[in-house]
């Protein structure tokens, strides 16, 4: 045996390692390191969705003190003056916004894709890069401009101003990803993946 036969390829061992790794499902398993970083990740997004709810059960003093009390007394009472109003209107506004500012968006992203994905511009990476850039853009950086114009326009405490900023943030990703989709389609011409079937 040469020395270069005992070396052997740097990877060599390691696919035989995940061979003899896997179950009978055919998945590799997981070590007990990468299932505990695994919940330990899932835990620290989950940990100030929990701190939300929790601080939702405290009385408004205990919520505010600094350093947090977690352990404060618990209570149902603002939840109980949130029901016991009319929140009706609260809620038609949310789904009106929602909603609207949703068929807004399909309505105006829908055609611009199926535009760029019959007849491509020319450097159609450009085009989409301009789409995604205005996502770059944190929405707290804009808020002081576009608070500015709607309280010159005069459309402070206005549902449709909700609409149209909802519809303004999602139109460019709606529209980059419609294109994307249709082009892999092969709405355009021939399609850039082949049929699964």
């Amino acid at each position: 045996m040469t020395a270069h036969a005992a070396v052997g390829a740097p990877g060599a061992g390691l696919g035989k390692r995940l061979r003899r790794a896997k179950d009978h499902g055919g998945s590799p398993r997981l070590t007990p390191l990468w299932t505990f970083v695994a919940w330990l990740a899932t835990l620290a997004f989950f940990a100030p969705v929990a701190w939300m709810v929790l601080t939702s059960f405290h009385q408004e003093a205990d919520a505010a003190t600094n350093p947090p009390t977690p352990f404060a007394p618990f209570t149902l009472d603002q939840y109980a003056t949130l029901l016991g109003r009319d929140i009706t209107l609260f809620l038609v506004n949310s789904a009106t916004a929602s909603v609207v500012s949703t068929l807004l968006v399909l309505a105006l992203a829908v055609p611009a894709a199926y535009a760029l994905s019959i007849k491509p511009v020319e450097k159609w990476t450009d085009v989409m890069f301009f789409f995604l850039s205005s996502k770059f853009l944190p929405a707290i950086a804009a808020l002081l401009p576009v608070y500015m114009i709607v309280k010159n326009v005069g459309m402070l405490d206005n549902v449709w101003t909700l609409v149209v900023l909802c519809t303004a943030m999602n139109l460019p990703i709606a529209a980059s990803r419609s294109t994307s989709a249709l082009i892999a389609a092969g709405v355009g011409g021939r399609p850039v993946c082949r049929p699964a079937l």
